[in-house]
Order: structure tokens, then C-alpha cells, then sequence
């Protein structure tokens, strides 16, 4: 079984973060790969192992936060 780096270092988001990255997402401002410009651009201090986070638990996420996407 594969264990995921952000998945061992435990980097769940929290509610506003998430929320600012589904905000970015639907401002369509840029690419959701581009990772680096997420990060500078986020005011919740998003950070690479988190965005990779939520792109892994995209789903999950929204519906533990109950935030529309």
C-alpha cells in the first residue's frame, strides 16, 4: 500500500484555507497545477503540501466543509 507524502505529514487544510483555494480555482486567475502562483497569490498561507492536499481530497474535503464548488 502507497502512503502519500502530505498524507504522512498530516497537512490537512483548514475550512478557510480550502475556501480560498476553491476561490482561486473559480476566479479561473490561473492554472490549479501552477502551484507556486497559488501560493503567492493566497492570503491563508497555502503552501505547496496543502494544495497538493486538496487536490488529492478534492471531494472529500468539500463535502467535510460543506462548501459549494
Amino acid at each position: 500500500m502507497w502512503i502519500r507524502f502530505s498524507e504522512v505529514l498530516n497537512m490537512k487544510p483548514t475550512k478557510e484555507q480550502f475556501e480560498e483555494y476553491v476561490a482561486i480555482r473559480n476566479s479561473r486567475v490561473t492554472n490549479m497545477f501552477n502551484i507556486r502562483f497559488i501560493c503567492d497569490i493566497s492570503v491563508t498561507d497555502l503552501t505547496k503540501d496543502i494544495c497538493i492536499y486538496i487536490m488529492e481530497h478534492f471531494a472529500e474535503l468539500a463535502k467535510e466543509y460543506q462548501v459549494a464548488i
